[in-house]
């Protein structure tokens, strides 16, 4: 008796195929869940009813720009977003940790850096038309510092309008 190799392989690789279709079809529901408790929870006054699986904290600061891409931020704006949404602030000075999760962001350019008042940095989220209006500044900037003080300049316009 032989073992049919290429039957094998060939059921392998179907059941593979139907497994992986199962597995997109599970991620797109746990997405849609996701949403749907996100929109429904303040409706409830429950705004910390489930914020998924361990969430990091340069995760929930992006959360916290991202569901007000217009608002601009303070660090403290954060800080108190997070403890309001039921993320645990648990390091030991957890200003100073989204402060380095700011400045990684605004390395990133996901987020700008307004500094309108001396000492008192804002930070916004950058928005769609945004982030390709920045693309292409950047590839025109001499240094990232220049794409930076563009992007701030922006920004504090935007303010003033």
């Amino acid at each position: 008796m032989t073992f049919d190799y290429e039957g094998w392989l060939k059921t392998a690789q179907d059941r593979l195929e139907v497994l992986y279709q199962q597995k997109t079809a599970i991620e797109d529901e746990i997405s849609a869940l996701e949403k749907g408790i996100e929109g429904f929870a303040p409706l409830v006054n429950q705004p910390s009813l489930w914020r998924g699986p361990d969430v990091g904290i340069t995760e929930a600061v992006t959360n916290v720009l991202r569901a007000n891409p217009s608002r601009l931020f303070s660090a403290i704006d954060v800080r108190n977003e997070l403890a309001a949404s039921g993320i645990p602030l648990t390091q030991q000075n957890p200003l100073a940790t989204i402060y380095q999760v700011l400045a990684r962001l605004v390395g990133r350019g996901a987020v700008l850096v307004s500094t309108h008042e001396a000492g008192k940095n804002r930070y916004k989220w950058v928005e769609g038309w945004e982030v390709e209006k920045y693309r292409k500044a950047e590839s025109t900037a001499a240094t990232p510092g220049e794409l930076k003080r563009k992007a701030r300049e922006h920004l504090e316009r935007s303010m003033k309008k």
